[in-house]
């Protein structure tokens, strides 16, 4: 079995259902492994979503017990999301992506690398500001 698929056999997501993306759970995931908690709007400014898709991703997370929201101690009006046990179980993928990208890329030079990821970002400047006609 080639680095690769091992990585992505060792971290199988069995936990998160098939419908559901793991991708924008995960990311939301990250940002609150680093921290005890965090407001719905900093998860959303961190991810790049809005507050309705990040409302969204974050209720889908709590019906699957992975996080909970909880009142803010410091500002009454405010609620943070924090992880569950569930959730906090699920820290080993933290870093995931980033043993991904370095089994990827572990014959290419940094300037290679700094290319690929100075285009990939590119791209995604320019999808992100593309309508469709």
């Amino acid at each position: 079995m080639h680095d690769v698929d091992q990585l992505f056999e060792d971290q199988k997501m069995v936990v998160i259902p098939a419908h559901t993306r793991p991708d924008q759970d995960h990311v939301t995931g990250c940002f609150l492994w680093q921290k005890d908690s965090l407001s719905a709007g900093k998860i959303a400014a961190y991810s790049g979503n809005n507050i309705p898709a990040t409302s969204r991703i974050l209720d889908r997370m709590i019906e699957k017990k992975l996080v909970r929201r909880e009142n803010d101690t410091e500002d009454r009006r405010s609620v943070r999301v924090a992880l569950c046990d569930a959730g906090r179980a699920l820290d080993h993928l933290k870093d995931f992506h980033n043993r991904v990208n370095a089994t990827l890329l572990d014959k290419v030079s940094q300037a290679e690398v700094d290319l690929l990821f100075s285009l990939l970002e590119r791209v995604e400047a320019k999808a992100r500001g593309w309508t469709p006609s």
